[in-house]
């Protein structure tokens, strides 16, 4: 597909925190509107007539009063749902009350669960709360079944106008044409907004299902220094581009967590690896079932694309990676060693962290390549100006995975500031991805 759709589906889990960000808001509107909604309904249903009442308050009390007493004879149709003086009560009397608790506790737990932290260092907690999303979505299909929010219907608009018989007193409405008013409230819709994205999922969760069983074969484990392993596995019919990812599932430590990896392997090569850093406690368990005698099984869903499966796709690619941040370019390193020829491209990799040892694994990858390895802290300002001498009338891709000060110095400050420089109609065209 074109470049800018490309980059835009690149974008998927930016669109996917805006989306999120939505639902917070306009579930926080909603909650709030409904929370009024209880307090006036029940404040209406306790009102009494005072003495010292004016002639329009005494009316409008009048008036509140017949209108909450309208669905309690036979054929009629009530506007307050509300039958108690205590809103807590009330609330959970109601269908569409205790649904909308459900359903905001939830989100609740969604959010909080969701903060960098929490995805860092309990992965676990983030996986399994971020499934709450059935019960939000479940809920939030029945949650207007009883249709509560009502208002009078067409039909009876026609013979009791509202603003005519409102002035009247309610007892004398049959002496003046203003028959006792009809309510109703409108069919639940919500089930048309996600019926797609559910039958989409339940889809996904088939193909995961029939992904779980196919034999994943494991060829090699090597342990790397600074707690890293790398694992090399083979799968019938397994493709994957330079970048990609995979979740992975061993089963023998839990049926239920999937965690992603990069890949770190090659297209060319003839099978898939991934290198896992041991950080939690998923990671831990799987470096001590590896070096059994009888390989655990492993169950791989993938590969998915990034936004550096498109580094092949400019005529000049500059990649950076900071700390773990490095994976993604380790297996377009391979690639490059396999199969890019001098003049076929221009590929200027940088690989930038506090210190040398946090990518060990990826150490034999570089010097594999026999190219120049500087180390220190890379001076932008250069780098982008050479590359904009050298590559005049030419897109360039610039790829980073890595911490977000980082990506802010070099997407948007060098990316802006040497596009178009000296009228040489260079573009550079920032692509991000994070761990």
């Amino acid at each position: 597909c074109p470049r800018r759709i490309r980059r835009i589906l690149d974008k998927n889990i930016k669109f996917h925190r805006m989306c999120a960000y939505m639902i917070v808001l306009m579930t926080l509107i909603h909650y709030f509107a409904h929370s009024f909604n209880v307090d006036f309904f029940t404040s209406a249903y306790t009102s009494k007539i005072l003495v010292t009442d004016s002639n329009s308050v005494i009316q409008r009390k009048r008036l509140v009063a017949r209108l909450i007493q309208i669905g309690n004879a036979p054929n009629e149709t009530y506007l307050n749902p509300i039958r108690s003086n205590v809103v807590v009560g009330a609330v959970f009397l109601l269908t569409g009350g205790w649904t909308g608790v459900i359903i905001t506790l939830s989100l609740f737990f969604m959010v909080t669960s969701s903060v960098e932290f929490i995805r860092r260092s309990y992965f676990e907690v983030f996986w399994f709360t971020h499934h709450l999303f059935i019960v939000f979505y479940g809920f939030l299909v029945v949650h207007g079944i009883s249709m509560q929010v009502r208002g009078q219907t067409a039909a009876s608009l026609l013979v009791h106008d509202p603003k005519r018989c409102s002035l009247i007193n309610p007892a004398l409405w049959p002496q003046n044409n203003c028959p006792t008013p009809v309510f109703a409230g409108s069919a639940p819709m919500t089930w048309k907004w996600v019926i797609a994205p559910m039958v989409l999922y339940v889809i996904e969760r088939i193909i995961r299902l029939v992904r779980f069983n196919q034999q994943v074969e494991i060829l090699k484990v090597i342990k790397h220094p600074s707690r890293v392993i790398e694992i090399q596995m083979r799968k019938k019919g397994f493709n994957a581009e330079v970048g990609q990812y995979v979740f992975i599932m061993c089963p023998q430590l839990s049926q239920l967590e999937w965690h992603p990896f990069t890949l770190t392997s090659a297209p060319e090569e003839d099978y898939c690896s991934v290198h896992v850093r041991i950080v939690g406690d998923w990671t831990t368990g799987l470096s001590k079932v590896l070096p059994s005698w009888k390989m655990p099984k492993l169950a791989i869903d993938g590969p998915f694309g990034t936004a550096s499966e498109d580094v092949f796709n400019y005529p000049v690619a500059i990649c950076v990676g900071s700390g773990i941040g490095v994976t993604p370019f380790a297996s377009l390193l391979k690639s490059v060693w396999y199969v890019i020829q001098v003049n076929t491209a221009s590929t200027h990799t940088l690989l930038v962290d506090g210190t040398i040892s946090r990518y060990d694994s990826a150490r034999d990858v570089i010097t594999g390549l026999e190219q120049k390895t500087n180390y220190g802290r890379p001076n932008w300002d250069e780098i982008f100006s050479k590359t904009a001498q050298s590559h005049p009338n030419t897109h360039v891709g610039v790829f980073f995975c890595g911490v977000a000060a980082l990506s802010a110095k070099v997407g948007v400050w060098c990316c802006t500031k040497f596009s178009n420089s000296n009228n040489r109609k260079i573009s550079f065209h920032y692509n991000k991805e994070n761990f």
